[in-house]
């Protein structure tokens, strides 16, 4: 005998089997009222088929209550369209189990508000596949609570589509652990602007592997501000691309540890500028070692003002080259500590043309060896100018 569904009581409602829910039409769905819909009890609501979940109206949808909802299986929650799932309140959200929201479809993931979005619990998302995050937008990414993005799994990091990370504010960038960073791809992490690049937490910049420093571009790197700079390993210091290092800010420069000044391979350091180098502090300038000073460029070593030059060890003059040495400007001679210039090898000294000899004090030609005078004097004899008469006599060098 069919069911006039309409004509039901609540009570009736109570008391319908299986075989009478089986044979309810979708039309008969539709036409149940808020009091008859509320009726259903919890061991009633999994009998209902996919084809009469799917024809349940926006306004039944919102009406279920906590029992129901509790009761729903996952085919019934997969049989349920975009529409419907937008049609959930917020609070009926934050009822679904972890076996519901992992039920939920892929193509019907669109459907979730933000209101929705916010809602979820952190251990709700947990239920969330990798396929179900694929398939958030960016305004629903967008949506998540700080704690909500920390809750993500790193394999459910590493799963949201990199045009949606342009979506993410600095707070959710903020809230990454450093599991979750160094889950991030290279195109995601390519996909951040320099505001979200400076939201990173410091602790978390020192957990960023090799292959995301390489890829970080120009503007990205000049991001970092000089507290993540300074959290940088040796093996992230390596890391940075030439073109990136030629970009670095002199604030960025001169915010470099000692230690991590002594860790730039020596083809990073010949593409630091003019400016880049002036804004090296002495401290800074002492850690360079023998290689790097080695691999300066003529134009960089002129670049050094007096206090640097000051600063430099006898370890590190003496590193110099005979092509470098000539290259300094007289001030820079000048400002060679005495001792330095006593540590020089004869190539270096036969190096100081003529015309630098005279920014070498009589005080110091005196505590010169035989060997570098003798130097002197040969540079002298190639290069003769009134600097050599001056200086180089007889009566200067005793």
């Amino acid at each position: 005998m069919s069911i006039v569904i309409t004509s039901l009581t609540t009570a009736e409602i109570r008391s319908l089997t299986a075989d009478d829910i089986a044979n309810l039409t979708t039309s008969d769905i539709r036409s149940i009222s808020d009091s008859q819909l509320l009726a259903f009890s919890s061991s009633q609501v999994p009998l209902f088929d996919a084809n009469q979940v799917g024809a349940l109206t926006s306004t039944q949808v919102a009406l279920f209550n906590s029992l129901q909802l509790g009761a729903l299986i996952a085919d019934q929650i997969a049989a349920f369209d975009s529409f419907q799932i937008s049609s959930f309140t917020n609070q009926q959200i934050t009822l679904f189990t972890t076996a519901q929201i992992n039920a939920l479809e892929t193509r019907d993931m669109g459907g979730l508000t933000t209101g929705q979005i916010s809602s979820i619990t952190t251990t709700q998302l947990g239920g969330f596949a990798v396929e179900q995050i694929q398939a958030l937008n960016s305004i629903q990414i967008n949506g998540l609570s700080a704690a909500q993005v920390a809750a993500f799994s790193t394999d459910q990091i590493s799963a949201i589509e990199s045009r949606d990370f342009r979506a993410f504010t600095t707070d959710q960038v903020a809230a990454l652990t450093s599991a979750q960073l160094n889950a991030l791809t290279t195109l995601q992490l390519a996909a951040w602007n320099t505001a979200q690049i400076d939201a990173i937490q410091t602790s978390d910049v020192a957990n960023l592997s090799t292959a995301q420093i390489v890829n970080l571009n120009s503007s990205q790197l000049n991001a970092l501000n000089t507290n993540q700079l300074a959290v940088l390993n040796s093996a992230q210091i390596i890391a940075i691309e030439l073109s990136d290092v030629a970009s670095l800010t002199t604030t960025q420069v001169s915010a470099f540890s000692t230690t991590q000044v002594g860790t730039f391979t020596t083809a990073q350091i010949t593409q630091l500028g003019v400016v880049q180098l002036r804004s090296l502090s002495s401290i800074q300038v002492a850690a360079l070692n023998s290689n790097q000073i080695a691999s300066l460029t003529t134009t960089q070593v002129r670049a050094f003002i007096d206090t640097q030059v000051v600063a430099f060890s006898s370890v590190q003059i003496n590193s110099l080259t005979s092509t470098q040495i000539a290259a300094l400007q007289g001030f820079q001679v000048t400002s060679i500590e005495t001792g330095d210039i006593a540590a020089m090898t004869t190539s270096q000294i036969a190096a100081v043309f003529a015309s630098q000899l005279k920014n070498i004090s009589t005080g110091t030609l005196t505590i010169l060896s035989t060997t570098q005078i003798d130097a002197i004097q040969s540079a002298c004899a190639h290069y003769y100018t009134s600097n050599c008469t001056q200086f180089v006599t007889t009566s200067s060098i005793k």
